[in-house]
């Protein structure tokens, strides 16, 4: 029967039985449509065919979605009688529970979790009873901010094993409340959602730069851009490899250059990016390590390995000017450059006029790769004597073969893209 109304979930628990695969998922909405015409006593037989099936089974992760476009009372009873079958299964090592505007009671008999993702009402003290009871959680997520007043930063004491927390934070919230978040020993990767009043992120953030002993590695802070106090405590957080936020002072993102061990910065807020282009410039120079930073207003990338000088520069964004990026084009000891995307066409000429006045001082350039150029750019290109390999294509109305003299300073003309 249970295979009649819903083939997917079914081939989901007879892999499990049969194979070992330990995973399932059931979105409730989806289930109820499907079962939408038929008779009360049918939907009880299949829920009741269900809870067998999960009761028999020991799958390490459970995803329950529960997102209704109108509310139906027997919707969360059939949702109640799934988290009865999964109290008490010593196995279950992840759960994923998506349910916002609704609330989740206490899971005070699951005790195995590693992983525990809540997009649902749940209160503050049920949430500390899991992770008392959970002693090996090591990744916690906690997407409602409608507390009553109460603390998350109470979890503290018993998170002793966490080593990634997400949360969302009270809206408008003087976000200090969340320093003592800072405590948590293994802490090695923090996402906040939520916003919070200007300035207020600075104490979490200075606690992680006190933290006598430095894990946190990875940052997002994603609904709203951090101020200059904001990024100034962030900078100091020397054990960050990877940030993800926005900024409201475009001048601040110069001050991510202090990390040493960035790898990838995505930026979420909107700026210019001739309004930008030095401190970026900045954070790519004092580089040891590769380095990608995506901006995400522009869709664009920048990736720059120092050791070898390559620079990879992908415009995704429409009608993208690329002469903005020309300062990029200043990098000590670039070898390598390449333009993907779809800029504007002909916009390169600046970005080649850099790169021409630039290596004709220091002739370390010798590998370009561009996907649309017009003849005059072409011509800019053959004035950097140091290259020796140029792919490229050309505009639609510069289809015709290149003249000889447009290339002659190029030693080797690898080809056309």
């Amino acid at each position: 029967m249970l295979f009649e109304w819903d083939t997917e979930l079914y081939s989901s628990l007879e892999q499990y039985m049969k194979c070992k695969i330990r995973s399932i998922h059931i979105d409730f909405e989806e289930v109820y449509k499907r079962l939408e015409t038929t008779s009360s006593r049918d939907k009880e037989t299949y829920w009741d065919s269900l809870s067998h099936a999960i009761r028999e089974a020991g799958p390490t992760k459970v995803v329950l979605r529960y997102a209704p476009e109108s509310y139906h009372c027997d919707h969360m009873e059939a949702f109640r009688t799934v988290m009865g079958q999964l109290q008490n299964k010593l196995n279950l090592k992840e759960l994923d529970i998506y349910g916002p505007g609704y609330t989740l009671e206490g899971l005070e008999k699951l005790k195995s979790l590693e992983t525990l993702r809540l997009n649902i009402r749940m209160d503050i003290d049920d949430l500390v009873e899991s992770c008392i009871q959970n002693k090996n959680l090591k990744k916690l997520s906690y997407m409602n901010n409608e507390t009553g007043g109460k603390r998350l930063a109470t979890i503290v004491p018993h998170c002793g094993d966490l080593e990634e927390l997400t949360f969302k934070m009270r809206t408008d919230c003087d976000a200090s409340e969340y320093k003592p978040l800072a405590k948590i020993p293994k802490l090695n990767h923090l996402k906040i959602a939520g916003v919070h009043e200007k300035g207020t992120l600075q104490p979490l953030l200075e606690a992680c730069v006190a933290k006598r002993r430095k894990l946190l590695t990875r940052l997002s802070v994603d609904d709203v851009p951090l101020d200059k106090t904001e990024t100034q405590a962030m900078a100091q957080i020397e054990t960050l490899t990877k940030v993800k936020c926005g900024f409201d002072d475009h001048q601040s993102i110069g001050l991510l250059s202090q990390l040493t061990k960035l790898g990838y910065l995505e930026i979420l807020s909107e700026h210019d990016f001739l309004a930008i282009s030095e401190q970026v410039l900045s954070i790519l120079k004092d580089s040891i390590a590769e380095k990608r930073i995506d901006i995400v207003d522009m869709n664009t990338a920048i990736c720059y390995l120092p050791s070898e000088g390559y620079l990879t520069l992908s415009i995704g964004g429409d009608n993208v000017n690329a002469s903005n990026f020309g300062a990029l084009a200043t990098l000590p000891g670039l070898c390598s450059l390449e333009i993907y995307g779809t800029p504007q066409v002909g916009s390169l000429k600046p970005i080649l006029n850099e790169l021409a006045a630039a290596f004709r001082k220091a002739p370390t350039l010798t590998s370009l790769t561009l996907r649309e150029i017009t003849a005059a750019e072409v011509a800019i290109v053959s004035q950097i004597a140091s290259l020796k390999s140029l792919k490229c294509g050309f505009a639609e109305k510069e289809q015709r073969p290149l003249p000889e003299e447009m290339i002659g300073d190029v030693p080797v003309f690898s080809g056309l893209l």
